[in-house]
């Protein structure tokens, strides 16, 4: 945390921006996640046809796992739009949505609502 901002907050606020307007949303999170869900359903239908058998929580843990570390390493990778040469100073590189990982480390996948895995 800070500045008493949990990570949700500002994740909420990448999304979303603020009702001010001083920090502009960064939609490019789902434009990003949905065309990859789109261009990966017949995988990802798959992977729960194939694995059925094992129970409906086992396919959950497997697509959830598979959907959350896809969506880390977007965030991991993205670059554009850049930060601004001030904060690549300040940061000592460019990744607009890493300071200290506290947004990859808080994110998680849940089954029915039931629980919280990484």
């Amino acid at each position: 945390r800070r500045s008493g901002m949990s990570v949700a907050s500002l994740y909420g606020i990448l999304l979303e921006g603020t009702s001010d307007g001083v920090i502009p949303p960064r939609p490019v999170i789902e434009e990003f996640m949905n065309p990859w869900l789109e261009q990966n359903i017949d995988f990802l239908s798959q992977l729960y046809v194939d694995n059925i058998h094992k129970g409906e929580e086992f396919v959950g843990h497997m697509v959830g796992a598979v959907v959350n570390n896809k969506h880390k390493m977007f965030i991991a990778e993205f670059s554009s739009p850049e930060n601004s040469p001030i904060t690549v100073k300040l940061k000592g590189f460019n990744n607009p949505f890493i300071e200290k990982g506290d947004l990859i480390r808080s994110m998680f996948y849940s089954i029915n609502g039931n629980g919280r895995y990484v």
